[in-house]
């Protein structure tokens, strides 16, 4: 280590009340960089020694921890409103989805409806009584799509493994037209 790395590292130190030697004070007057540095340390060190405190460090300190301590209630009790809120609102989209599903009237729909739900469209193909309820997403499908979704339930589950995924080329166009849809949203 040479001379101005060791006192480069005893500045601090020496700034803070200790002493030079006989060597290191010569050393500090013949090199320009090593006077330059001490001259900055001297003057860091003596930044703030003017400023008088208006309350002790333990006193700061307290208040510091208390207000963080209150800042974490608060938040604490933020989030817990607001996953009270969030609760809420998700009870009331689940029962307006199930009003809005099950319908009013909770009966077969009558002879002649548009079968524009799964239920109707069951009980119009096999000729049975059924509970009628809405699923939007079969709203836009036409009489035939509706039949082909119907026959897709009442085929067995033993038809396939539902383990081994279906590669594209395994649709139709039809099937591959839907699923395009359906990734285009």
């Amino acid at each position: 280590m040479t001379d101005c790395e060791q006192l480069s590292d005893r500045m601090p130190a020496v700034a803070l009340g200790g002493q030079w030697t006989a060597p290191e004070s010569r050393h500090l007057v013949e090199c320009d960089e090593c006077g330059a540095e001490w001259r900055l340390v001297q003057t860091a060190a003596g930044l703030g020694r003017t400023i008088t405190l208006r309350e002790t460090p333990g006193a700061l300190a307290g208040r510091i921890v208390a207000r963080v301590a209150a800042d974490r209630l608060r938040a604490r009790t933020r989030r817990t409103w607001m996953r009270v809120a969030v609760s809420m609102a998700a009870a009331a989209a689940v029962v307006l989805g199930v009003r809005s599903t099950v319908g009013h009237g909770g009966g077969p729909r009558p002879e002649g409806s548009h079968p524009d739900t799964l239920a109707s469209a069951a009980a119009a193909g096999s000729g049975a009584a059924a509970r009628s309820f809405r699923l939007s997403e079969l709203d836009q499908l036409g009489t035939a799509e509706l039949q082909t979704v119907l026959d897709g339930l009442d085929a067995p589950l033993t038809d396939g493994s539902t383990l081994e995924p279906i590669g594209m080329g395994d649709l139709n166009d039809q099937e591959l037209e839907r699923v395009l849809r359906s990734w285009e949203g």
